[in-house]
């Protein structure tokens, strides 16, 4: 049984303009970097099926962004060989 493997790092650091987000609400925007934002991925398939594992250096995404759960696992799903019912 032969594995494929895949990894993806981007840089998801926000511009300086939007405002800072945490658990106690900040109406200023931040003064600068220390260390960028990433979100990463791995994913793995065989011939009996696919997982992938999303990280992000983040508080959360705005439903903007995602939408509801479902709406998002479809997304997922349209994307590559993952079944929406596997995407928690």
């Amino acid at each position: 049984m032969a594995w494929q493997a895949g990894v993806s790092c981007v840089d998801i650091t926000p511009p300086s303009h939007i405002p800072e987000l945490g658990f106690i609400p900040r109406q200023h925007q931040f003064k600068g970097v220390h260390g960028l934002l990433t979100a990463e991925a791995l994913a793995l398939e065989t011939e009996g099926g696919a997982a992938v594992i999303v990280t992000a250096d983040a508080t959360g995404f705005h439903c903007n962004l995602l939408g509801d759960g479902c709406d998002f696992r479809r997304r997922i799903s349209a994307a590559g060989s993952c079944r929406d019912r596997r995407c928690l």
